[in-house]
């Protein structure tokens, strides 16, 4: 951010101006998100963020101005290309708002769910302030132009847009419509199925050992061998425990932070534990990766671990200031841009948004389609990898599941052979066409 500066975290989350104040357009924000007490620590530090990148784009509009009779789904459409293509979208309004802030990184279109969350949310709270006429509301501060000021009726024309009716929209649960999405490029879809995982979200297999081997300590290669084998969520794998690992059983289990007390923990320590939802505290691991972690913890342990800490999780920051407290409390984001550097060096370019959590997604895809199993097959039942990767739903495992192009040009070969062949059985047929498969890989 250019214009603004953010710090703390969470609840003690702080906007301020180029001047050293307080934003206090999103300070009401701030406290009335605080006063629903649904959302917990992490989930609220991120629609802050989320929120005060949105803020300082209607900042920057403003300083630019507006067009006479600007609607709310146009400043979402706007924001939408700002986020997406800074540096080459078409809308010129978009473009020169990120000439002001400095934006030049495109966001993941995947990462758009998440914005749109805390948009959401700030629709709804932003609706009520600028209902209660509170002075700071931040469309009276930066989008004037929608606000109609006669009272009663300020907020009819904010109201009349058929997205921001329903993104403010609280109806009754079991009346309640789905609501319509802000941003054009993410949609609800049909059947309940989750949007299939793109080829590039997943680490590739073939890569995974080179991955692990790039890491500088033993730390940092019983990390990535681990999120490997089990596939869990990388906070998941930052928040465990000495007392949750058996090194004899070579087993591991993942618990929720906050079903337990956490010692040695510092109040902010303790704020930034996180915990998405994991079904099952179980671990599977994947071989040869499982393997690799367990010699690689073992050298963590003996070499570089600090036993005088004061706290129990397993893995530490090894350097700086912060040395020896849990490496979950590290910034995210750097570990994510080492990360990319050690993909890049692998000959693997991960897109924008994609970082860490791509090796979950490789544990989901082998584990579903390539995992040998004993009876001759390949991947092992939905049922079970949800079980394998803590999935409470099923229908969240379904977009690693993969119909192989090969397999479907298998069956198109057998049908025609069929018809022009009728004396070649469907075995024969099959193998005929794996065998130039084969011959296509060996030559390639």
């Amino acid at each position: 951010m250019r214009l603004f500066s953010v710090i703390g975290y969470s609840a003690r989350t702080i906007m301020i101006d180029e001047h050293g104040n307080k934003v206090e357009a999103f300070e009401v924000v701030k406290n009335r998100l605080i006063a629903k007490k649904i959302y917990g620590e992490p989930t609220l530090a991120s629609y802050l963020g989320h929120i005060s990148r949105f803020i300082e784009f209607l900042y920057a509009a403003f300083l630019l101005g507006w067009s006479k009779g600007i609607t709310i789904d146009a400043i979402i459409n706007t924001y939408e290309e700002y986020l997406i293509a800074p540096t080459t979208t078409t809308d010129d309004f978009a473009y020169r708002i990120a000439k002001i802030t400095g934006r030049k990184r495109s966001c993941g279109i995947g990462s758009l769910s998440v914005i749109e969350s805390a948009l959401t949310a700030f629709f709804k709270v932003a609706s009520n302030i600028l209902a209660d006429d509170e002075p700071n509301c931040i469309f009276k501060c930066y989008v004037q132009e929608v606000v109609v000021n006669d009272g009663i009726a300020e907020t009819r024309r904010l109201r009349a847009s058929r997205k921001f009716s329903s993104y403010i929209s609280d109806t009754p649960a079991k009346t309640k419509r789905k609501r319509s999405r802000l941003f054009s490029r993410t949609r609800i879809r049909k059947f309940g199925d989750p949007d299939p995982l793109r080829n590039d979200q997943h680490f590739p297999f073939d890569k995974i050992e080179q991955l692990i081997d790039s890491g500088r300590t033993y730390r940092d290669r019983a990390l990535i061998a681990l999120l490997s084998a089990i596939g869990c969520r990388e906070h998941e794998a930052l928040q465990i425990r000495l007392k949750d690992i058996k090194f004899i059983e070579k087993t591991i289990h993942l618990v929720d932070p906050h079903t337990r007390h956490c010692p040695g923990l510092t109040a902010a320590e303790a704020e930034q534990l996180n915990w998405k939802g994991r079904a099952t505290p179980e671990t599977y691991f994947l071989e040869p990766w499982g393997d690799i972690f367990w010699a690689e913890i073992s050298g963590y342990m003996k070499y570089e671990r600090i036993k005088t800490s004061g706290h129990d999780f397993l893995f530490q920051t090894l350097s700086g200031d912060n040395k020896g407290r849990p490496l979950y409390t590290s910034d995210r984001s750097s570990r994510n841009k080492t990360f990319h550097k050690h993909a890049e060096a692998c000959g693997v370019t991960l897109p924008t948004g994609t970082a860490i959590h791509s090796l979950r997604h490789s544990f989901g895809v082998y584990t579903l389609n390539y995992h040998p199993r004993s009876n001759g097959t390949m991947g092992f039942e939905l049922a079970t990898v949800a079980k394998m990767m803590g999935h409470s739903d099923i229908t969240n495992t379904k977009k690693y599941a993969k119909k192989d192009r090969e397999l479907i040009i298998a069956d198109l070969v057998y049908a025609k052979e069929r018809m022009h062949m009728g004396n070649r059985s469907q075995k024969e047929i099959l193998i005929s066409f794996h065998t130039q498969q084969l011959e296509m890989l060996n030559n390639d």
